[in-house]
Order: C-alpha cells, then structure tokens, then sequence
C-alpha cells in the first residue's frame, strides 16, 4: 500500500493570460494593466515601510482602514521577490542569496488571519484578481515576471498557495500563503527571507515565535501591516 501523493490543482497560465492580453491591448495599456508596480507613487505614510532602516528586522504599520498598508506591503513585497527597485527606494534590498540550500533564491511568506482575509487583502494586491479571467498579473507582481501556473488552494475559490516569479538579477523567487487560524505547526520547516503579516490577531501571541524562528537561517525580516481595533495585543506589547 503507498501513500498517494495529493493532487496539485494549478491557477491561470501566465503565459495564456500574456498571449491573450498582448493581442487585446496596445503596449501602454498592456503596461498600466500588468505592471502597475511602475505606476505605484507610495504616500509619505507608505514611505515609512519601504524606507525603513536596513538593519530593521522587525518592522510594525499601523494605520486606519482604507489608508494603504495592505498595498504597500504588496509593493514591498514585489520589490523584494524581483530585486527590483525604484530610483527614489532608501531600504533594504535583497539581492544577496544566503548560503543555505533550498529550490529558490528567495523565499517569502504571507500570511492573515483567514484564507479569505488574505485572498481579499494582501493575495489579491499582490497577485491580482484571479476570480476574473485574465486576472492573474494586475497586482503588484508583474505578469511578465511570474513563471506558470500559481498552485491553488482546496476548499477556497481564487485562492492560491504557492506563486513563483523570475527575479531581474537571476534565479526564481516564491511566494507561499499561510493563514493564522492553521495554527503555529504550519509556518514550519521552510526558512523564509520575509514575512508579512496582514492585520494582528491574538492568534499571532502563538505564532510569532514560529514565524520568527524561520527568518533565522536568512537573516530576513517580519513586517506587520495592521489596524488597531482589537486593544492591546501580544503584537503591541513586543514592538512598545
């Protein structure tokens, strides 16, 4: 008797999605669709995260709903996994690979407190919609950049779990998906290079230690991006 190996269910072909996309759009609106990370003009309340001091390895941005961190964590984010970065950028760039072995030069995880919180938030700004056809490549990843077909999640819709993308200096990076309500045991094993957290949860006075641990290895970075409506939480406690 062998253990069947479960089944990988694949997202939207970035290669489809590009052929189709080129022949319907001149090369202006191809640009302004999938790759708006070059019309992106961070406020000076979103400067606070991309400028952040280099050594800073554990960054917290608070603000109000609606005021842009959930989008400015998914540009970081773009930026970091493409060792691309804009004329006026002040912080940390990864461009260095750590000396440890593992499929992919750079490795980032993202997370929030529910598979549909983070599809809706942080997933969708960062891959694009990918419940409309031709959706996959109009957040802040390019679509020329990402490589295949993204692996999709079970029992959610337009949800996925691993996306992989080109980097401009060489190699791959990737980008995983994990949510709070999993549990501590399911942000282990991978190192990672960076961490997002999208909104703080008391879930995270458990998970933290975790998430921390797998940034050891690379030296990385955790950043939480949140609003403050839950009261004095295990987060709050760590950064004050």
């Amino acid at each position: 008797m062998t253990d069947k190996k479960p089944e990988i269910i694949e997202g939207p072909d970035a290669n489809q999605v590009r052929r189709h996309a080129k022949k319907m759009f001149t090369e202006q609106q191809y640009r302004q669709r999938y790759r708006r990370i070059d019309y992106y003009e961070p406020n000076p309340f979103q400067l606070k995260l991309h400028n952040a001091p280099k050594d800073a390895r554990l960054i917290n941005l608070r603000a109000s709903n609606g005021s842009g961190k959930t989008l400015c964590a998914a540009m970081q984010c773009a930026y970091d996994m493409l060792a691309e970065y804009p004329t006026w950028y002040k912080g940390r760039q990864f461009l260095t690979v750590p000396p440890i072995i593992r499929p992919f030069d750079f490795q980032v995880l993202i997370s929030s407190i529910t598979s549909q919180v983070l599809r809706d938030g942080l997933a969708k700004a960062l891959l694009g919609d990918l419940s409309q056809q031709d959706g996959l490549g109009m957040g802040a990843l390019p679509l020329d950049a990402i490589v295949g077909r993204p692996t999709m999640s079970r029992g959610i819709s337009d949800y996925f779990d691993t996306a992989v993308v080109n980097r401009s200096i060489g190699g791959q990076a990737m980008v995983t998906t994990r949510t709070y309500d999993a549990g501590r045991r399911s942000f282990q094993g991978v190192p990672y290079d960076e961490i997002f957290l999208d909104e703080d949860d008391p879930a995270l006075a458990d998970i933290h230690g975790e998430a921390w641990a797998r940034l050891t290895a690379t030296r990385g970075r955790e950043v939480l991006t949140a609003t403050a409506i839950i009261g004095l939480t295990y987060m709050q406690k760590l950064f004050e």
